[in-house]
């Protein structure tokens, strides 16, 4: 797919859902943002950034609806405590699934 049509899909299609990282001191750090179907609900969006900020066979930040965030050279896998946004609405992740923070 071309970048102009991945750009167009992403502009009519898509949400953006921000993710965070815990660091060590408590503060959160944005690494990415994942691009998520519109038509899905918010459990299914928040899913589907979760997967595709983690590694399995390959870096997370490879995936094609994603945008890193970091200058590093690698960056962890998202995981319990680590944040992710949409819409203005916050959502921890959870031992399963999310937590909405208030």
């Amino acid at each position: 797919m071309s970048k102009l049509i991945q750009n167009l899909e992403r502009m009519t299609r898509k949400d953006i859902i921000s993710v965070y990282h815990r660091l060590a001191d408590g503060r959160r750090q944005k690494v990415a943002e994942v691009f998520v179907d519109k038509s899905k609900n918010i459990s299914e969006q928040l899913e589907y950034a979760y997967m595709q900020t983690n590694s399995i066979e390959d870096g997370w930040w490879n995936n094609n609806d994603v945008k890193k965030y970091f200058t590093s050279e690698f960056c962890r896998s998202t995981n319990i405590g680590d944040t992710l946004e949409i819409g203005g609405e916050y959502y921890v992740c959870d031992i399963v699934g999310f937590k909405k923070n208030k």
